[in-house]
């Protein structure tokens, strides 16, 4: 997660980064651990629903979660960045062409632009809606 913060606030360092740890995880120990080393990142409590806080998100970056389904339904863009230790595209999101894998940041709007807007995957969107 660290090279992965580290890689946004590289390539994209405008952006404000929002981070929500899964249900499972305890909120403080995420907290202490990634506000030491990065001050400037908000944390979303994963005990509020994910809906509400959409608002001020333009792309979301998940590892293995069914967050994508959710934020992709609300035309949210969402991206997969490996994060977890569980097996690689559990849910079958990059193997099904719903979610775009990416493995660095660099030319990332081109790239979530151009895989969302084509033809195969609107076909796809449709099979999961």
């Amino acid at each position: 997660l660290n090279k992965l913060i580290i890689s946004i606030k590289t390539c994209l360092p405008d952006c404000q980064i929002i981070l929500r740890p899964h249900p499972n995880t305890s909120l403080l120990k995420f907290k202490k651990s990634l506000l030491k080393n990065f001050s400037e990142i908000v944390i979303s409590d994963s005990s509020k629903i994910l809906h509400d806080s959409l608002d001020a998100i333009d792309l979301v970056i998940a590892g293995e979660s069914s967050a994508h389904l959710e934020v992709l339904s609300l035309g949210i863009p969402s991206v997969y960045w490996r994060l977890d230790k569980i097996p690689y595209d559990h849910y079958g999101f990059v193997r099904n062409n719903f979610v775009l894998k990416v493995d660095h940041l660099f030319d990332l709007k081109n790239k979530v632009n151009s895989f969302y807007s084509s033809t195969e995957w609107k076909i796809v969107q449709n099979q999961y809606s």
